[in-house]
């Protein structure tokens, strides 16, 4: 028998032929035992694993009745009645988590005598993972406590395989794949020291030097085993690139303005943690003209100080920005700041005016002008595809200054962002970028921005602040199928908002609380919340969060079954979403749904057809597409029309397979007559 936990669950026989294990919350039974292989697991901890805080009414013989059914399914004898719990008779090399703990283990045996063979041993180890763990579960809450476990067993997998690697001298190969990991893993305190050793024998010694200083910064105290990598750098002074400080006072001392002006940018470029400049934005960091900002990077890009790696965009060399950046923290302190809150205004400015384009609800048009008017200076847009291509390429650059700009320094520096100190500038980015965000589906930086701007709010005890960052935590786990986190978070947010009188801002929170429920499949608690919301927006006038609230209720009476007050919450819905295409075009693949569960295949291929039109009218976030693909496929399938939707399912998973790489999700539409709440499936959503 094999158990493969390292990707979506799969099950083989003895004989090797696969085993069809039916229903999520089976599949999670039998992972839940695999993880403990040949060992009991008492009743009380799978009930935890399986239903979290949430167990239904009798979750004893619930959980006896999936036993009974895998008891059946598997080999005799697999599954033997034991005391105190329940038990897998199978060995750990029976699943692929316990030969990947095995070859780790032998691989470290290996590593002082023979490190090559050790290397193609976590080669093979790391094979295994055919990507996230634990998919198509139907419980959240093992996947909520196994997957950090598991993600760090797999990192410690690659820090070992690293080091083995640089000991044999492999740094030049080694390099692309740290750069990777320590971007993504920025915690990883061995994954920098990796880093940095690379960096360092592969001769960019500046490289490894400036790597190490934002590890110092971004680790902190964690950071103390660093400590052994810095005595393998050369000193400051030796990583002065040949003829940069000649290049500087020719600069400096040039007749002409805009190379005196070059040369006093130069430093300001290491003030901030971005990397990459436009004319606009280091107007703003120098206090100087758009025109004479360009002349000034032109100048620096002539003297080879700094490159154009996109157009319209100039970046310093690595070797060249530690000189800025230690250039930059000899300028006093006051003045470094009177930079950042310049810069820092600059790109909210932009960030809130990438939303002009777009055709959006009046709540949030209201708020995103009012933004533009508290920071006049930045880009203007005048297109959809300008504005968000924008944002695409600016978000990391925006990252890396929300997390500098997080530390308690810039909590008490007055009101430099209109109002607000400096550290406040994840929580603009949040508000500035909601709409981005639902486009786009970016959630991991979604998540990181919230997360700092969570911190800062906590340390500040700023009420306000720490809901609508817990807001927008709460709706990445909905869009990621993580509903019980999600419930837990959005339900903190409008306890929060309500403390401070924020009512309306509570009730847009509350409905996002719906598809959490939803896709846990506790639908009847998703439409007793619904429709208490639903009174409350009709009382506060909150005509366009009805609109949301109703295609939620009535794709829940749906999935219930409820298939008269499902069609006419649906129709009613859509007949409100007059101008906004992001509801019309929600409305209509709802209403396509409805169609495909009473079988009216020509209709559900209209409405499919409909909500890809209103898609169509500005970018779309990439999984209401995909849904609407598989919508009018399986329209299409029922009216025999199957090489038609062939290309449409083509379609979707081309999108879903983008998404799920970017984003490290495993995301899927789920095909009408599934499971409608599985976690990894689609599910309601705002």
């Amino acid at each position: 028998m094999d158990v493969r936990l390292l990707g979506p669950l799969e099950v083989s026989a003895d004989d090797g032929s696969p085993l069809v294990v039916r229903g999520p919350l089976q599949r999670s039974v039998l992972a839940a035992l695999a993880l403990r292989a040949d060992r009991t697991v008492p009743e009380d901890e799978l009930i935890r694993n399986l239903w979290g805080a949430h167990p239904p009414a009798q979750p004893r013989p619930a959980l006896r009745r999936h036993i009974r059914a895998l008891r059946d399914l598997l080999p005799a004898g697999r599954l033997p009645e034991v005391a105190g719990g329940h038990l897998l008779r199978i060995s750990r090399e029976e699943t692929d988590l316990g030969r990947f703990r095995a070859a780790l283990v032998h691989a470290r045996e290996l590593a002082a005598v023979a490190p090559e063979e050790a290397v193609r041993l976590l080669d093979q180890a790391l094979a295994l993972w055919r990507g996230t763990p634990l998919g198509r579960l139907g419980s959240t809450a093992l996947r909520e406590t196994e997957l950090p476990r598991l993600a760090d067993l797999r990192l410690t997998a690659l820090e070992e395989r690293a080091e083995l690697r640089l000991a044999l001298g492999r740094h030049e190969e080694l390099l692309p794949e740290l750069i990777t990991l320590v971007r993504d893993h920025p915690l990883r305190v061995r994954l920098a020291g990796h880093l940095v050793r690379a960096l360092h024998r592969v001769g960019r010694v500046s490289d490894a030097a400036a790597e190490l200083h934002l590890a110092y910064e971004r680790l902190g105290d964690g950071a103390a085993e660093l400590r052994l990598v810095e005595a393998g750098l050369r000193a400051a002074d030796a990583m002065l690139p040949t003829g940069l400080a000649e290049r500087l006072d020719r600069l400096a001392t040039s007749p002409e303005m805009s190379g005196r002006l070059a040369a006093s940018v130069f430093p300001l470029l290491g003030i901030a943690d971005v990397r990459q400049y436009s004319s606009g934005a280091v107007s703003a960091l120098a206090g100087c003209t758009p025109r004479e900002a360009s002349q000034a990077l032109e100048r620096l890009t002539a003297a080879g100080l700094a490159g154009g790696p996109v157009a319209g965009l100039y970046a310093l060399g690595t070797e060249e920005r530690a000189v800025a950046s230690r250039q930059a923290a000899a300028l006093p302190e006051a003045r470094r700041r009177a930079h950042l809150a310049g810069l820092s205004r600059w790109y909210l400015g932009s960030l809130y005016r990438v939303n002009s384009p777009l055709s959006l609800q009046e709540r949030h048009r209201r708020r995103y002008q009012d933004g533009a008017d508290r920071f006049p200076h930045g880009r203007l847009f005048t297109s959809a595809e300008e504005s968000l291509g924008w944002a695409d390429h600016a978000r990391q650059e925006v990252l890396a200054l929300a997390h500098q700009l997080s530390a308690p320094e810039y909590d008490d520096d007055g009101d430099p962002l209109a109002g607000r100190p400096l550290s406040d500038f994840a929580l603009e980015v949040l508000l500035a970028m909601e709409s981005y965000f639902r486009i786009r589906l970016t959630w991991r930086v979604q998540r990181r921005i919230a997360e700092i701007a969570l911190r800062v709010a906590q340390r500040r005890e700023d009420v306000f602040a720490e809901a609508v960052a817990l807001t927008q935590l709460g709706r990445v786990h909905s869009q990621r199928r993580e509903p019980a986190r999600g419930v837990e978070v959005l339900e903190r947010a409008v306890e929060l908002f309500r403390s401070v009188g924020e009512e309306e801002e509570a009730l847009y929170a509350l409905s996002a609380v719906v598809p959490c429920l939803g896709t846990a499949g506790r639908l009847d608690e998703a439409v007793k919340l619904s429709e208490a919301a639903l009174e409350q927006a009709r009382a506060a006038g909150l005509a366009e969060l009805s609109i949301t609230i109703r295609h939620n209720l009535g794709r829940c009476h749906l999935l219930i079954g409820n298939l008269a007050r499902a069609h006419r919450m649906l129709t009613e819905g859509y007949a409100m979403a007059a101008r906004v295409p992001y509801f019309r075009a929600y409305g209509a693949g709802a209403l396509a749904e409805y169609h495909l569960a009473t079988k009216d295949w020509e209709q559900a291929v209209h409405w499919a057809d409909r909500a890809l039109g209103h898609a169509a009218e500005q970018p779309f976030d990439p999984f209401m597409v995909a849904k609407q693909r598989t919508r009018r496929a399986t329209g299409l399938r029922g009216l025999g029309r199957e090489q038609e939707a062939r290309v449409e399912d083509m379609q979707a998973q081309a999108l879903l397979e983008d998404l799920n790489r970017r984003e490290e999700s495993l995301l899927r539409v789920t095909p009408v007559g599934e499971e409608p709440f599985d976690p990894d499936a689609a599910s309601v959503q705002i």
